[in-house]
């Protein structure tokens, strides 16, 4: 970790669902060089290895997260391994038809678990990313001609002029997860370029 990385995560550990690429490898290489333990979950074992590779700091556990006991299991294997559990990065969602749907259910889902959990001291908050450049469309099974011409379409509507990158998205997780952030919960941020606002 370099001398003007924050050391708010040192020690602390940190689940990262969807590890094996776009956003979510972003998020555990941004937790682990903040001096998180990271574990990085996934289906895909040779794209978390290579996730893992990456940083010292980031452990892998392929697993698909769709199977039953599934959160079980990698709660239990981050205690395992680290004896706690303070950053859970929830990643990835079943079921790709059911997307923009699920999508406005987890924004009010944080709000309604934020009330709820805050007398815990624990705090839920969601980022929004715009179109960024991930494989997510060309694994639901679009064709790459398909993919550029949306990721074309949504880049001259973008105000910034250009598409988010995992790491436009990822450092805002880590920014939000941050311990001294305490008095931020229930909060959705947008992370898009100013799409929202045309």
């Amino acid at each position: 970790m370099s001398s003007s990385t924050p050391p708010h995560f040192m020690d602390r550990v940190a689940i990262v669902t969807g590890a094996g690429s776009g956003i979510g490898r972003a998020t555990a290489l941004a937790l682990a060089g903040a001096g998180a333990h990271v574990l990085g979950v996934g289906r895909r074992q040779e794209a978390l290895e290579e996730t893992a590779r990456a940083h010292r700091n980031i452990a892998i556990l392929p697993l698909d997260i769709c199977r039953e006991g599934a959160a079980e299991i990698v709660v239990a294997d981050a205690l395992e391994r680290w004896g706690r559990l303070d950053v859970l990065v929830n990643n990835a969602l079943p079921g790709g038809a059911h997307y923009a749907a699920t999508k406005a259910a987890l924004e009010q889902l944080t709000r309604s678990w934020a009330l709820e959990l805050a007398a815990e001291g624990v705090r839920v908050n969601a980022i929004a990313p715009g179109p960024t450049t991930t494989d997510v469309l060309a694994a639901a099974g679009l064709s790459q001609e398909a993919v550029d011409g949306m990721f074309d379409y949504e880049r001259d509507r973008i105000p910034t002029g250009r598409l988010g990158a995992p790491e436009d998205v990822a450092g805002w997780i880590v920014r939000i997860a941050d311990p001294l952030g305490q008095h931020i919960t229930g909060q959705v941020l947008t992370v898009d370029g100013g799409l929202e606002l045309v």
